[in-house]
């Protein structure tokens, strides 16, 4: 069962260009052209895959539109997300489940649940090697709290690559 998800305990952290360019290639390469940004919160990432070139719909728990329980309607091609930290495993799940091609940026923190998701339906890891800093109450942080990759499904040559 999943826990509720309120935007009260919605933990933010928008993504900064630096942290999804490395990944824009590979995307190309799988002919990646409408992204579904399910947890876009002010739009740093939604807006930035945008002037990449792709199609992106954006939606938010902030909006009435909960990723873990809404079925889009609209075709897309890919899930890019950076979910909320305490529900990471929950995206994960539902991003197995819909079945399509994903990138879900995630702290390098890997719990139980986590990894059993991980070893029954695989896992293409896109780590980067420096920690990103994201930005909070749109400011750029001065440390980053944690080490973070791209978990992916569908979207990498190999199941491991460190930028």
């Amino acid at each position: 069962m999943i826990p509720p998800f309120s935007t009260k305990h919605y933990q933010s952290y928008s993504t900064p260009p630096e942290a999804v360019a490395p990944l824009i290639p590979y995307l190309r390469k799988k002919n990646i052209r409408t992204i579904w940004e399910p947890a876009a919160g002010d739009g740093f990432l939604a807006n930035w895959l945008r002037k990449q070139g792709f199609n992106v719909i954006a939606t938010d728990l902030s909006q009435g539109i909960d990723f873990l329980k809404t079925n889009l309607t609209t075709l897309y091609d890919a899930i890019i997300t950076n979910p909320p930290f305490n529900q990471r495993t929950h995206f994960l799940r539902r991003s197995y489940y819909l079945g399509k091609p994903f990138c879900l940026l995630m702290p390098l923190l890997i719990n139980t649940e986590l990894a059993s998701l991980v070893k029954q339906h695989g896992i293409e890891l896109f780590i980067l090697s420096r920690r990103i800093r994201f930005i909070k109450d749109k400011k750029r942080m001065d440390r980053s709290p944690f080490n973070v990759a791209w978990f992916c499904r569908g979207v990498l040559p190999k199941q491991l690559i460190i930028v």
